[in-house]
């Protein structure tokens, strides 16, 4: 509960107070409030479930969502943090770094490389497609 609170938080300072949608870094921090939303909604209470009853007792099309969750959410949370600090590290080493950065520059970065966007989510989807396939055809 105090994760989903606290990403809220963050998402409503952020949407709220005007100087914070100025800096690029704050939009990178509002999109990982989104995925540690994400985990603390679909992950963790399942995983609490699990480990109080030593097993699963939700069936199967539940428990392969669960993994693929798990897996989709814990790695878009993990790409995150590596994008923040990668942001930061290029921020420090990098004088005239800050000054050129912006939104309508990352989206145009990921638009002429795409693998670099589709690569992370062919990894992820993978499991999900599974639990489809298994809970379509089942």
């Amino acid at each position: 509960m105090v994760t989903i609170v606290g990403n809220v938080f963050v998402m409503v300072a952020i949407g709220v107070e005007r100087h914070l949608r100025v800096n690029v870094a704050n939009y990178l921090i509002a999109s990982l409030a989104v995925a540690d939303l994400l985990v603390a909604a679909l992950v963790m209470p399942l995983a609490a479930v699990n480990d109080v009853t030593h097993g699963w007792p939700l069936g199967r099309q539940l428990c392969d969502a669960w993994v693929s969750f798990d897996v989709l959410c814990c790695t878009s949370s993990i790409l995150h943090l590596v994008a923040i600090s990668l942001d930061r590290y290029w921020a420090v080493t990098r004088v005239d770094y800050i000054h050129n950065r912006s939104t309508l520059l990352s989206i145009k970065f990921l638009q002429r490389n795409p693998a670099v966007a589709e690569k992370p989510r062919m990894a992820v989807s993978v499991p999900f497609d599974n639990f489809l396939k298994s809970f379509l055809y089942d």
